[in-house]
């Protein structure tokens, strides 16, 4: 079991598989010797469990801005950002225990120090972040869930974008990406029927030039099948 306190394990439900493969001794070794370093979720547990709601991750680092990246997969974009940027902090939010390994082993490798993780199913963070306290957040060809009856699983319904709204800044971002068209149709009605809520959004096909596009695996096998891949961009004035 991966997960150090089993009595809060409700915290990390999440439809679907958290391991593809059998992971080595090594990687195993790697999660248990490294995650806890590298996370929050001790104190984001006791904030749930207290039920407090002004978790603020400024606190935690004294860098420029702080970005979220919601299921962040393999780590590429997370870890690519990072490097870039080395004076923002970037926290990283997936179930995916394979991709969770893979950003330990690349933040252990580059010696990074401004990029912290989360397992926590992502709506119970949500639920703790301290508005106005986010600069940017960045949510990446999401699981589109693509059977009807499976549309109730995807990440971005109206609950969890209006949250995630709230918690931006002001000139605060939040940028996403899909290849999926009824996922799509999704959020373009959800923000149509919730249109005076946002400040400014923006949805168009994102061409080749644009420095996200390719950035997962997922967007890859998309571009390989010759999928178009959308982007939304929502702020905050």
């Amino acid at each position: 079991m991966f997960f150090k306190k089993i009595d809060f394990a409700k915290y990390y439900r999440f439809q679907g598989r958290r391991i593809s493969k059998k992971l080595s001794p090594t990687k195993v070794e790697l999660y248990k010797k490294l995650f806890y370093q590298y996370s929050f979720d001790d104190e984001i547990i006791q904030y749930l469990e207290s039920k407090k709601s002004d978790f603020d991750l400024k606190n935690k680092h004294n860098l420029k801005k702080t970005i979220i990246e919601v299921g962040f997969g393999n780590g590429e974009n997370l870890i690519k950002q990072a490097k870039l940027n080395p004076d923002f902090f970037y926290l990283g939010s997936e179930v995916f225990v394979n991709g969770i390994i893979n950003v330990l082993n690349e933040i252990k490798n580059n010696d990074l120090k401004n990029v912290n993780l989360s397992q926590l199913n992502f709506s119970f963070l949500l639920d703790i972040i301290k508005p106005g306290t986010i600069d940017n957040y960045y949510i990446l060809n999401p699981d589109p869930w693509e059977k009807k009856r499976h549309h109730k699983r995807r990440l971005l319904n109206r609950e969890n974008i209006i949250k995630i709204y709230r918690t931006l800044k002001k000139e605060g971002s939040i940028t996403i990406t899909t290849d999926s068209d009824s996922y799509l149709n999704q959020i373009e009605l959800l923000i149509t029927l919730n249109s005076g809520s946002f400040d400014f959004i923006q949805i168009q096909e994102m061409k080749a030039e644009d420095p996200l596009y390719g950035s997962t695996n997922y967007q890859r096998k998309a571009i390989a099948n010759k999928k178009k891949i959308y982007k939304i961009h929502i702020s905050k004035n």
